[in-house]
């Protein structure tokens, strides 16, 4: 499941959490957390894999962009996860594999600006994901 309802943020949960009581998922990717710096967002049953921006915009009243991913606690039992991306601020991904035998899942959520001039997000998405094909 992908969450981008104007933002999963600490003040705006209630549909996310809504969505989630209903749909049960295992995996929840979320855009535009809005958390500063460590924060995190909180969710019963799940642990919480973020990436926050590293810096955030002068007039920016909270944290801006931010991403993260929520893995089910009864995943987690049967699953090593591994942090297997935050080279860029508005990216992250996990790498789950089972602990029985070799599987291997890699789970990704991104959020990038759009640059104008300099490079561009289609020069710059086939080789960030070339990169995960490789992992």
């Amino acid at each position: 499941m992908h969450s981008n309802v104007a933002g999963w943020t600490k003040d705006n949960y209630v549909l996310g959490k809504k969505i989630v009581n209903d749909e049960h998922p295992d995996i929840i990717c979320v855009n535009e957390t809005h958390l500063p710096g460590t924060e995190e967002l909180v969710l019963e049953g799940y642990r919480w894999f973020g990436h926050n921006r590293s810096k955030q915009h002068i007039r920016a009243p909270k944290g801006s962009g931010g991403v993260g991913i929520f893995v089910s606690t009864s995943l987690l039992d049967g699953f090593n996860v591994e942090l297997y991306d935050k080279t860029y601020d508005g990216i992250l991904g996990i790498r789950l594999q089972r602990i029985t035998e070799y599987s291997v899942y890699v789970f990704s959520v991104c959020h990038l600006r759009i640059h104008h001039g300099g490079g561009t997000l289609q020069n710059f998405m086939p080789i960030y994901y070339i990169s995960y094909l490789l992992c």
